[in-house]
C-alpha cells in the first residue's frame, strides 16, 4: 500500500483552521501561534497553561489544560472543578 502524498490535517482548537500534523504529543499552530498537546490516541487536546489561550469552542481546564464541551460542571480528566464564569 503506498502512502498518500497529502496527509489529512487536524483543525486548531483555537483558531478552527485546518493546519495541525496529526500526530501526538507538543505542536504549535503555524496560523494563531497557540501552543498545545495531542495525546497518544489523537482524542484529547491539552492547552499549555503557562500561556494558555481560550479556545474557539469549549473550555480549559486550568490545572491539566484539557479543552473539553463547555457545559461540563468538573474536568473529565483530572476532576477539578470548572468555573465557566471565569473562562
Amino acid at each position: 500500500m503506498i502512502k498518500s502524498e497529502t496527509e489529512e490535517y487536524l483543525k486548531c482548537p483555537f483558531c478552527d483552521n485546518r493546519c495541525i500534523k496529526p500526530e501526538s504529543g507538543k505542536t504549535k499552530c503555524s496560523e494563531c501561534g497557540s501552543e498545545f498537546e495531542f495525546d497518544d490516541r489523537l482524542e484529547c487536546v491539552f492547552a499549555n497553561t503557562e500561556k494558555i489561550r481560550l479556545p474557539a469552542k469549549g473550555i480549559v481546564c486550568p490545572l491539566c489544560g484539557l479543552i473539553q464541551n463547555d457545559d461540563v460542571k468538573t474536568c473529565l480528566y483530572c476532576g477539578m472543578r470548572i468555573n465557566s464564569n471565569v473562562q
